[in-house]
């Protein structure tokens, strides 16, 4: 979990008072990909914010607040003015508190057991920074078999992704699964990147004396 710095509105307020403020949980299996939830507690990460604004995208209902706390619930261009980031459930009649709940659980983990203090509290003087950590891991042989439970983890995620989706073109993933799908394709294929990235990597690779990225398409031919 990561406390990330300020950020995040709580319900029904207008000044924010947590960060993103992620929780990532990994799991074994026997086979197949392992279990992997990486998620922000806020509506969307930052990053997805700026990425829109990078490609000139829209922004989905439920992203972000507008500059006076209200939550955006329409499609709309990126705002050029100040906005704020909301938790995960956009407003409270969708369950933002339970979304922010969850945040002020990583405030508790990362600031607080740390002693470096939460971000909203920065003028303590106690205070260390933005960003705050908290690592756990766990023996799984002190609670349980691991064969059965990385056998039993096996099972449960394939039910998962053997779930009948609501779209026949569609599938359902477990967290984790898509990302090692990815992994897997772009391995073979190359990584996908903005132009923008792509020009900055080239200037970058030009003044330090480096070779440039290789291109391919992208089918993945040279």
């Amino acid at each position: 979990m990561t406390a990330a710095g300020m950020s995040v509105l709580p319900p029904l307020g207008a000044a924010p008072r947590l960060g993103t403020n992620p929780i990532a949980v990994a799991a074994p299996t026997f086979e197949g990909p392992f279990f992997l939830y990486d998620a922000a507690t806020s509506a969307i990460a930052d990053n997805k914010v700026k990425v829109a604004a990078r490609l000139g995208a829209k922004l989905a209902p439920g992203w972000i607040a507008d500059e006076t706390g209200e939550p955006v619930l329409e499609e709309r261009d990126i705002p050029e003015r100040a906005f704020y980031m909301i938790p995960t459930g956009a407003s409270y009649q969708f369950g933002s508190h339970k979304g922010f709940g969850l945040g002020l659980v990583v405030e508790v983990l990362c600031a607080m057991l740390s002693g470096g203090g939460p971000a909203m509290l920065r003028n303590m003087t106690s205070y260390s920074g933005e960003y705050k950590h908290h690592f756990a891991a766990y023996n799984i042989e002190s609670f349980v078999d691991i064969d059965w439970f990385k056998r039993t983890m096996t099972d449960m995620l394939r039910t998962v992704s053997e779930t009948p989706p609501i779209d026949p073109e569609t599938r359902v993933r477990f967290p984790g699964q898509r990302a090692a799908e990815a992994y897997e394709y772009r391995s073979r294929n190359g990584v996908p990147l903005h132009r923008e990235v792509v020009e900055w990597f080239d200037i970058f690779t030009e003044s330090s004396g480096i070779a440039p990225l290789e291109r391919v398409d992208a089918i993945g031919s040279q």
